[in-house]
């Protein structure tokens, strides 16, 4: 998903340990700053579902953001890869 959108430069996969779901955020190039766009794991339906909360981080605090720690969730950042990679 995120390899196909040439504006994504990172993502971030979390596991909540209290809710025992998975999110992923995906981190958009918006010109100064970055949009995050975050889904949450829909066991039942077996798909991502979009969870519409807008945040903004300015472009200088990217790496800062990613190394935060998110409440009650394990998380991970990564490359999103080149489009089409596997």
């Amino acid at each position: 998903m995120a390899r196909n959108q040439r504006e994504i430069r990172k993502l971030k996969i979390c596991y909540s340990v209290k809710d025992n779901e998975w999110w992923i955020i995906l981190y958009e190039d918006a010109g100064g700053f970055y949009e995050l766009k975050q889904f949450v794991w829909d066991r039942d339906q077996d798909k991502l579902e979009a969870f519409l909360v807008q945040k903004k981080v300015p472009k200088s605090r990217l790496e800062e953001h990613l190394r935060q720690q998110e409440p009650d969730r394990a998380c991970e950042a990564l490359d999103p890869g080149p489009p089409g990679g596997q």
